[in-house]
């Protein structure tokens, strides 16, 4: 393996190949998005790669309601291997280590489109009412004075 390919450019073709396999419907960065490979003003949001010979590329995915999670996990490491493997400077299959981990589980329809973009065609999810404003009770204002010492 080249030792001159950044890792960010690994979590870049990493991410691509993971979200397109059929069951996979995001990747996570975690909670604060600290799950991430960053490089010079670009973060990669659900892929940690370290280059290196081996690289090793750890993927977070939020899987899909229903599908099997191990043969997920499977599809998911052989289209990031095959995709890695073709990439210059990483033509062997042996020059990528790919882990998995599925962090979160998701009804497909939890990440449908908004209304305002769905086809006239196709029926959009209903949102729910908002809920009813709430009014403070009628009470006079509290003042409070800070006075300089």
């Amino acid at each position: 393996m080249s030792p001159g390919i950044p890792a960010v450019v690994i979590a870049r073709v990493a991410a691509e190949a993971a979200r397109g396999v059929p069951g996979v419907v995001d990747l996570s960065g975690g909670a604060v998005g600290e799950f991430a490979t960053f490089g010079v003003g670009e973060r990669v949001s659900g892929i940690r790669a370290k280059a290196g010979d081996p690289a090793t590329v750890t993927v977070r995915v939020v899987a899909e309601f229903g599908e099997s999670l191990p043969a997920l996990a499977d599809r998911i490491r052989q289209r990031v291997g095959d995709v890695l493997g073709q990439f210059p400077g990483l033509e062997s299959r042996a020059a990528a280590v790919v882990s998995i981990d599925i962090v979160d589980v998701e009804v497909a329809t939890q990440r449908a489109a908004l209304p305002a973009t769905a086809s006239p065609d196709s029926e959009a999810p209903t949102a729910a009412p908002p809920p009813p404003a709430i009014r403070p009770p009628d009470v006079a204002p509290s003042v409070v004075r800070l006075e300089e010492v």
